[in-house]
């Protein structure tokens, strides 16, 4: 989750909601 801070890529975020889903 720490890198969604220093990240903003829209894929990266993606990925984080794909892991949520799951």
């Amino acid at each position: 989750m720490f890198w969604l801070g220093q990240s903003n890529d829209p894929r990266a975020l993606a990925l984080f909601e794909e892991v949520l889903a799951h």
